[in-house]
């Protein structure tokens, strides 16, 4: 996926599926974190440290992310 497909995904996700940024994290790392777990099929255990949050907090914004897709 290219930039210019990222930031569209990240129009619709936040315009269509109604993902708001939270207090720390914006749509666009929300975002990447989904794709990160599904296109390298990693465990949310094993990306703490790439983006230096929570097991709790990855957990969370995958599941907002995801549901904001299905409303797509």
């Amino acid at each position: 996926m290219d930039r210019r497909c990222f930031w569209t995904f990240c129009s619709l996700v936040r315009d269509t599926g109604g993902l708001r940024d939270t207090r720390n994290v914006n749509v666009e790392e929300m975002v990447a974190m989904f794709l990160h777990v599904l296109a390298f099929d990693e465990r949310i255990r094993s990306m703490r440290t790439d983006y230096q949050r929570s097991q709790e907090t990855i957990s969370h914004h995958f599941n907002n992310v995801l549901g904001a897709v299905l409303k797509l």
